[in-house]
């Protein structure tokens, strides 16, 4: 066994599964989601089962920084760093399923079932460029927010903010290594 930290370590509602993050000592990338069967305790790596190209040299690994099961123990809600955001995704554990992004505006603090036992909409506590808190209930099957319960800048108009303002864009590096790097822009910025 290799050097590691274990965190969020979370049970099956139905004490059928038990979950955890396994993050070799000094490689946040190489953080891996373990699953076990309560029964016999053999723990594997779930995205190497579920999602094949994980682990295997996909660019596009984000590695999970905290999951719970949602509602059963075939889902599970992860999030991730995407493209300096922190996101969530639903992922089914069935053989060849990959993680859906259903919320990816700014960065997540906490998550939570709106009603007990039912994952079908959760609220998402959040902060972004415009915003320093963000409360919202979102709806997981159709990736949308329903409802925003409490903004500190009422989403950037305290300040004449606005999500129009900040941009995203690519470019090459050194190594030819792709750098995304997020813009704030001006609300009269000219892009001609």
């Amino acid at each position: 066994v290799n050097e590691c930290i274990m965190s969020n370590i979370r049970f099956s509602p139905d004490g059928a599964m038990i979950g955890f993050l396994h993050v070799p000592r000094g490689d946040e990338y190489g953080s891996r989601l373990l699953l076990a069967s309560t029964n016999s305790l053999d723990a594997f790596d779930a995205f190497s089962l579920v999602t094949p190209t994980w682990g295997g040299g996909d660019k596009e690994h984000d590695p999970p920084k905290g999951f719970e099961f949602a509602g059963d123990s075939e889902n599970i809600i992860m999030t991730s760093a995407n493209c300096g955001r922190t996101v969530l995704s639903k992922l089914k554990l069935a053989d060849g399923e990959v993680p859906h992004i259903f919320f990816n505006h700014g960065s997540i603090s906490a998550y939570y079932p709106l009603r007990d036992d039912n994952w079908d909409e959760v609220l998402v506590s959040s902060s972004s460029f415009i915003d320093s808190s963000l409360w919202q209930v979102v709806n997981v099957s159709e990736a949308a927010v329903v409802k925003t319960l409490s903004s500190a800048t009422s989403e950037g108009k305290k300040f004449g903010l606005s999500p129009d303002m900040v941009t995203e864009f690519w470019y090459e590096g050194a190594d030819d290594v792709c750098v995304h790097c997020f813009m704030l822009r001006p609300n009269d910025f000219d892009e001609n």
